[in-house]
């Protein structure tokens, strides 16, 4: 659904879709301002590509295909978490805690950045945070460095030892990886964070991180992108911030795709209310394109041509969310 669209019901649900397009400039004007960080999780990685034509996983879906490794490649007749998912493999298979790694690297390994990753590089962000293993989002940054058209330089922090060197060149951005990194399997000190034991130590084995993650969270605007609402680093964030800051709380965005209109919309209205949070029913690639269009910033060209590449197989693959996005148009309006 384009801003458009939000326009045109305002009259008849004013107060949720005018509060839309309200807060959607403010959080372009607060993006310009240094003021928000953003969070990417498995969900905008999910529409990602690797050259054998597998496409990136929720957590559930990785969950599952764990548990297919584990059964033969037979899909059971049940589901689990991917915590639940990860300690049956560490159980069952003679690799133990080092093969689930090296599965997890082999099916995440080689995801190709999404347009919404390449628009992502040409905002300035206070800081960039991904709970993702894989590495789509840092080689999008690469790649637009290259091509001119990145807002920032930024230095990924897998782990704590990561963190001295942005110390020492603050005019980079960090890029945060709380979880871990599938560039850095079978480290115990520095693992990926996907059993409950893992949640238990991390804030141990990354303590650095997680404290900088919080500062930032108390000072700055947070975006989310791709986050089940039930995701344990999402809720964990919002009831530390509700609890300690209450009215004095930051203002939240929470973007990801919602098939149920009703549920939406009462969902929408309880993290308004609880948690200043506002829900964004798009996906990561055309909300990116919106936020991109709606600014009023020229944009490079070698970010146009970029989009214009991608543009086929970007709608494509958000065809629920594509409405109202003309490519000649767009064209026509950055050039």
């Amino acid at each position: 659904m384009s801003l458009s669209s939000y326009s045109n019901n305002s009259t008849s649900k004013p107060t949720i879709f005018q509060k839309m397009l309200d807060t959607f400039y403010e959080l372009l004007e607060q993006i310009h301002k240094d003021e928000v960080v953003l969070f990417l999780g498995s969900g905008s990685s999910r529409l990602c590509v690797r050259n054998d034509g597998t496409s990136g996983l929720s957590g559930q879906e990785l969950a599952m295909e764990i548990l297919m490794e584990l059964n033969r490649g037979e899909k059971p007749d049940f589901s689990v978490s991917l915590t639940e998912a990860a300690e049956f493999y560490s159980a069952c298979k003679a690799s133990a805690r080092g093969g689930l790694d090296r599965f997890i690297e082999t099916r995440l390994k080689g995801l190709q950045p999404s347009m919404g990753h390449f628009i992502a590089t040409a905002f300035p962000w206070r800081a960039v945070i991904t709970t993702n293993y894989s590495t789509e989002a840092e080689e999008a940054y690469a790649e637009a460095q290259q091509d001119g058209f990145a807002a920032q330089h930024i230095h990924v922090i897998r782990h704590d030892a990561d963190y001295d060197y942005y110390v020492e060149h603050p005019q980079t951005v960090p890029f945060y990886k709380p979880h871990g990194c599938i560039t850095i399997p079978n480290d115990i000190s520095s693992r990926m964070v996907i059993t409950s034991q893992d949640y238990f130590e991390s804030m141990r084995i990354r303590s650095r991180i997680y404290q900088e993650i919080e500062h930032l969270c108390t000072n700055y605007n947070t975006l989310f992108i791709g986050y089940s609402l039930n995701d344990f680093t999402f809720r964990n964030i919002f009831y530390d911030l509700h609890k300690n800051l209450g009215m004095w709380n930051k203002m939240s965005f929470s973007v990801g795709p919602w098939r149920n209109e009703l549920l939406f919309k009462w969902t929408q209205r309880a993290m308004d209310k609880n948690f200043n949070t506002l829900l964004i029913n798009d996906n990561f690639d055309t909300f990116m394109l919106r936020l991109l269009q709606e600014q009023n910033y020229p944009i490079p060209n070698s970010l146009a041509q970029k989009i214009e590449n991608l543009w086929d197989f970007a709608k494509g693959m958000n065809k629920n969310y594509f409405e109202g996005f003309d490519l000649q148009q767009f064209i026509h309006k950055n050039r």
